[in-house]
């Protein structure tokens, strides 16, 4: 049996993380003041945790899509006949490593090894990719282990503050000192993984909002910065052969408008947006995505597709 892998490590320390926070403090609470859960506060929290559980297998075991071998020219100008077919020729992009052109917004995962529709990163807690297919799981993963585990710092809060309310009185008539061990160990464990996973969550609701992805949003201050720098050059950067390059702001294609953002990623009936088992996006959906119309067809196409610097 060989040693395990780094992200096999990752997969088991999650797994276990969810169940050491899931279950052992409602054992905890059997022993010490000021009861065990009552029979609402156990449904909640289970029903949360059940829902951590099943959108965490599905953010991992979701197959994050793939780009079809016969995608190409032909496929592309399926969904975007209005481009003009020269220029599309000379700034469709092609995956070096899968020999095959990619559509918009994929990248290339050396994890996964193929080109991914709407790749956001790859995860190592999931060990998958975060794409337009498991996005939506992800997102009710982090929602569902947030929602929980803020239910569950409020039932630890009361247990230490009734602590703190009888220090001063015989240790006998309080917690063991393994309880009181495993109360503080709860607590901080908890704590600290609320905070990264709620920060994690609220930039995960604000690329929802603005259909965006990681590796869109360093593309866009990439972008941002170049701009900034050609406005003390007078709008002009050095090019190749010392051409100059007028560049000036544009704006990013795919932000459609809040709602129809959420839409496209979470899925068109809002009613399923927070239920565990929705159905998964269909690949070819992240194929091709619907532009905001700000800027023109062939500068969009330029700026934010053609560039493959945040591949990983």
């Amino acid at each position: 049996m060989g040693v395990p892998s780094l992200a096999q490590l990752a997969l088991a320390g999650v797994i276990s993380l969810i169940a050491f926070l899931g279950y052992g403090p409602q054992y905890l609470f059997h022993h010490i003041e000021p009861s065990a859960l009552n029979r609402t506060q156990s449904i909640v929290f289970n029903i949360l945790l059940f829902c951590t559980w099943v959108c965490y297998a599905r953010a991992c075991f979701t197959d994050p899509g793939h780009v079809p071998r016969e995608w190409g020219t032909n496929g592309f100008l399926d969904h975007v006949s209005d481009l003009d077919t020269a220029s599309l020729q000379t700034r469709i992009r092609r995956c070096r490593k899968c020999e095959n052109d990619k559509p918009p917004r994929a990248h290339h995962c050396k994890v996964c090894q193929r080109c991914i529709p709407k790749m956001d990163h790859h995860c190592p807690w999931t060990i998958n990719c975060v794409s337009h297919r498991t996005f939506p799981h992800f997102f009710r993963f982090l929602f569902y282990s947030v929602t929980a585990m803020l239910y569950l710092e409020y039932f630890l809060y009361i247990r230490l503050a009734i602590l703190f309310q009888n220090r001063s009185l015989p240790s006998y008539l309080g917690p063991t000192p393994i309880q009181m061990i495993f109360l503080f160990t709860f607590t901080l464990t908890n704590s600290i993984t609320l905070f990264a996973l709620a920060v994690l969550l609220i930039r995960n609701i604000y690329t929802l909002a603005s259909n965006t992805t990681t590796i869109e949003s360093w593309e866009i201050e990439r972008h941002d910065t170049l701009v900034r720098r050609a406005r003390s050059h007078g709008g002009y950067l050095d090019g190749p052969d010392g051409q100059k390059i007028r560049l000036r702001r544009q704006e990013f294609p795919y932000d459609i408008g809040i709602y129809a953002n959420a839409r496209q990623a979470m899925g068109t009936g809002i009613w399923t947006w927070l239920w565990p088992f929705a159905a998964t996006p269909a690949n070819e959906a992240g194929l091709a995505f619907e532009t905001n119309g700000f800027e023109g067809e062939e500068i969009r196409f330029f700026l934010f597709i053609e560039c493959d610097c945040g591949d990983e």
